[in-house]
């Protein structure tokens, strides 16, 4: 006889969808049949929500050991010793405590926790904070149910956490970009846009995304103890610049621009980092908030004024046409752009041989602009501190296909150059930064 139900208990139990609440002390003179079971269920309390949709999965029993005999001792006893009892103390029990229980503890739960999540915290999220990792430090085992987001520190982010204390403070999908480079008062009046990249693991879109974006001092790499705050250090120290809302597709990344963009008022104020906070209103919260170690909806980009972007993007320079690395301008030769820094000329000449043509090839820098030639080297592992620290000339250069060239601009910005095509027209890959305040 089960111990709850026996003549020595100081108050009944009721089973309703894998819960237990007291009722009133019933003693039995013999063991309990199903509707007797099934009458103290009825009574034990009022279902919940929650209960409701356990009720909704009673019968959805994963083709385990129960029900439909499988082949194995007696019907409907899966091999044990008693009828409908499974080898346990009540209806349905298979070998456990009560009803479709596989042997463990209650409802639909696999001998674990709770209803349908197999063994960890709840429903669809597996450890509480929505953000479809299962619990587990190394990512979801396979896609989530809900939006899964983060902001990716590399391109195979898989969302496991915690992640290096170097890695969640110089997350590079957080972007800072100056939108008005040409400005001759540079630090005084450059408005800076904050960005960042969300990606969803998940196999939900997210449709209710809000982005918070955040600077401060303190998590800048100005401060030498930067790598060291807490999360309650950070949030004292952050000053909200504005929001932005976003979807993201399952499976899929967004760029998120903050709506306000961020005016430092002067070189000194502008010495700050980034934070952004990023999630789903309804179905992916955030767990840890300024925390980029141990929430992936948290990055902190704290260098990243140190390389703020004036411009960027790929071109066809054509033959004897100018450009400006800073506004991301081309113009004709004798064009009013008194801010280009670079012309590129291109000559040929015809020699005495049949079929015979020389041709001469060079990048002249323009106005105050200099430059010099780095030769085939990796492009994207030049930063802003590297390009500051060359000796550049105002002598032209030659160049060809996969060499990289840098240059100090008219307006004092420091530009890295690839080149991706070299023949009768030049096609050119360039980012170009501010220096820092």
């Amino acid at each position: 006889m089960p111990s709850h139900l026996g003549p020595g208990n100081t108050g009944g139990v009721g089973i309703l969808g894998g819960r237990f609440s007291h009722t009133a002390p019933r003693v039995m003179s013999k063991s309990p049949t199903p509707q007797e079971v099934f009458s103290v269920c009825a009574r034990s309390s009022k279902p919940t929500d929650k209960d409701d949709t356990k009720l909704r999965h009673v019968g959805e029993d994963r083709g385990k050991d129960h029900d439909h005999d499988r082949g194995k001792d007696h019907d409907h006893d899966h091999g044990r010793d008693h009828d409908h009892d499974h080898g346990g103390d009540h209806d349905h029990d298979h070998g456990g405590d009560h009803d479709h229980d596989h042997g463990r503890d209650h409802d639909h739960d696999h001998g674990r926790d709770h209803d349908h999540d197999h063994g960890r915290d709840h429903d669809h999220d597996h450890n509480g904070d929505h953000d479809g990792d299962d619990g587990e430090k190394g990512g979801p085992p396979g896609p989530t149910a809900t939006p899964f987001l983060l902001i990716p520190s590399g391109a195979r982010d898989t969302g496991a956490r915690p992640i290096p204390v170097t890695q969640a403070v110089n997350n590079n999908s957080v972007q800072a970009n100056i939108t008005n480079p040409t400005v001759g008062t540079g630090w005084t009046d450059f408005e800076i846009q904050l960005s960042c990249i969300v990606a969803d693991l998940g196999v939900m879109g997210c449709a209710a995304g809000l982005a918070e974006f955040y600077v401060g001092d303190q998590f800048s790499a100005w401060n030498p103890g930067h790598e060291g705050l807490t999360a309650a250090q950070v949030k004292a120290n952050a000053q909200l610049i504005g929001y932005a809302s976003f979807q993201v597709p399952p499976g899929g990344t967004a760029t998120i621009t903050c709506k306000n963009t961020w005016k430092p008022g002067s070189s000194s104020a502008a010495r700050k980092g980034v934070l952004v906070q990023i999630y789903d209103f309804f179905t992916d919260r955030m767990t840890v908030p300024f925390d980029a170690i141990n929430d992936r909806h948290v990055a902190r980009n704290d260098q990243a004024i140190s390389s703020t972007i004036v411009s960027q993007g790929t071109v066809t320079l054509k033959d004897l046409y100018l450009f400006d690395l800073d506004a991301g301008v081309q113009s004709v030769l004798g064009g009013a752009r008194p801010g280009a820094d670079i012309l590129w000329v291109r000559v040929e000449e015809i020699g005495t041989g049949p079929g015979n043509i020389n041709s001469a090839q060079w990048m002249t820098p323009q106005n105050s602009a200099s430059i010099i030639n780095l030769g085939a080297v990796y492009f994207s592992s030049l930063t802003a501190a590297n390009l500051q620290t060359l000796a550049y000339a105002t002598t032209p250069i030659v160049g060809t296909d996969g060499d990289v060239f840098a240059v100090r601009t008219t307006n004092g910005n420091y530009a890295k150059v690839l080149v991706v095509f070299y023949g009768s027209e030049l096609v050119i890959q360039w980012v170009t930064y501010a220096p820092p305040p």
